[in-house]
């Protein structure tokens, strides 16, 4: 589920036109302006439909064995929330159509592709990992070792690919809590600390939807600005920050 973000390098004014053209001109996708990330509550059977169809369409490939289809309550709020449907429209999904490949543009079966594969990878297996924590003191100083041991890939290795293995944690579960280490080699690394990244359209999206998290009451504020200060950042969080999806790629393009 997403919103229709710049994608594969296309500017993101260009991802949300032809967003446009897949929902208006070609009915390849669901409503595309919205803000939602989450279908209806009673989606969960035009889902299992949708499935079967891309399936036989052959164009996204995934394993259906691999889905996983909620069956609990809290297992279904995650993806099938009423209460997160912002203005009566769901997260954008493949409309169940089958497309004329060769009838698409290089831009539109790009962002069909991202949209297909994104409503799949919701309903893969977790990313599961093994991981294992270890502190150890030497005098006043404090040291960690962390090390994790890849389970199953899941969503994250349908989307990007293969997953980087990692090795063992054997070595790391041997210690005992409370054991004593000797201590053999000391040395120094030098390293330079580096800036946060700059911001790119994506990041500036994100900005824009969560801009609530940005703000906040000056240390010495009073219990009145405090109040005003907590009050616009509900506001802002409520109404999904600055912006709509649909004006947020023209003010980013400005």
């Amino acid at each position: 589920m997403q919103e229709a973000n710049a994608v594969y390098g296309m500017p993101m004014q260009r991802t949300a036109e032809v967003a446009q053209e897949l929902y208006l001109d070609l009915g390849l996708i669901s409503y595309p302006r919205t803000e939602s990330k989450v279908l209806g509550g009673g989606m969960l059977d035009q889902v299992k439909v949708l499935f079967v169809t891309l399936a036989e369409d052959k164009l996204i490939q995934f394993d259906p064995d691999r889905l996983c289809l909620p069956e609990k309550e809290e297992e279904m709020t995650r993806i099938f929330n009423e209460k997160k449907i912002v203005e009566d429209h769901h997260a954008i999904i493949p409309s169940g159509i089958k497309p004329r490949i060769e009838s698409l543009t290089p831009d539109q079966k790009k962002l069909y592709t991202l949209i297909v594969k994104r409503f799949i990878a919701a309903f893969y297996p977790d990313y599961a990992y093994q991981s294992v924590r270890v502190v150890i003191q030497a005098g006043e100083d404090l040291f960690e070792a962390r090390k994790s041991i890849l389970i199953d890939g899941g969503w994250k290795e349908y989307l990007k690919g293969e997953v980087k293995k990692t090795g063992t944690t054997a070595a790391l579960e041997k210690l005992q809590a409370g054991q004593t280490l000797d201590l053999t080699t000391l040395y120094r690394q030098y390293g330079r600390t580096t800036p946060p990244p700059l911001y790119n359209d994506a990041s500036l999206l994100q900005a824009m939807t969560s801009i609530h998290t940005y703000i906040s009451a000056p240390d010495d504020a009073d219990e009145n600005e405090k109040i005003r200060i907590e009050t616009i950042r509900k506001t802002l969080r409520e109404s999904c920050g600055l912006g709509t999806s649909s004006s947020r790629p023209g003010i980013i393009g400005c």
